[in-house]
């Protein structure tokens, strides 16, 4: 096993400080997916290791089934987890809060960044990561999975749709982690679905 570790760091994949090749799992079921450059309001640069959950957040109002709900729905179900694979929710639930202080990040469950879920469709390659969607596409007909990455230059007044000082940017990125489809939608519009992630510093 040491060996194949070995290996696959002569081939420059990315390997986790624990020594997690990419799809590998944690001992709490969350899957390695690369390393995340968080650069902050400085511009210095903080590298994490990234694990993102074994599936969508599913919606217990409705079967069970992967949830798929606007952004400010997402944001509120996904702050109010407390167990998911030996985690809770991230105090912080926008890139731009985490780019204040990314040294101060509390290792909490985020929704990505929008460059973390392009280091998961790159990840999509690796069969343990793609069969973790695959469940998740069978019951929904929409691959794309929201950000936390808020666009600046589309700041809109929100009319309260979220509060707690949370609504500066009424647009948000997401890509469909099927098609590659990058993109933008309102907060209280458009329905994703939700994948969250958290990080480890390197």
């Amino acid at each position: 096993m040491l060996k194949n570790k070995q290996q696959n760091k002569n081939s420059h994949v990315d390997l986790s400080r624990d020594g997690l090749s990419i799809g590998d799992k944690t001992a709490d079921g969350a899957i390695y997916v690369g390393i995340s450059t968080v650069t902050d309001e400085k511009n210095n640069k903080v590298d994490f290791d990234l694990y993102m959950a074994a599936e969508d957040i599913r919606d217990v109002s409705n079967g069970n089934k992967p949830l798929k709900a606007t952004w400010q729905k997402a944001a509120t179900r996904l702050a109010s987890t407390r167990n998911l694979h030996g985690r809770s929710a991230s105090s912080y639930m926008t890139e731009s809060e985490l780019k204040k202080n990314p040294d101060q990040y509390d290792g909490g469950w985020m929704l990505p960044r929008f460059e973390e879920l392009k280091v998961i469709k790159e990840a999509m390659n690796h069969p343990e990561i793609a069969a973790s969607f695959n469940a998740s596409a069978t019951e929904t007909a929409n691959g794309s999975h929201w950000s936390c990455t808020e666009i600046e230059s589309l700041k809109k007044e929100t009319n309260g749709l979220f509060t707690q000082g949370r609504d500066s940017s009424y647009y948000v990125r997401d890509i469909n982690l099927r098609t590659g489809y990058e993109s933008w939608d309102g907060k209280g519009h458009a329905e994703c679905s939700v994948r969250p992630v958290y990080r480890v510093k390197r």
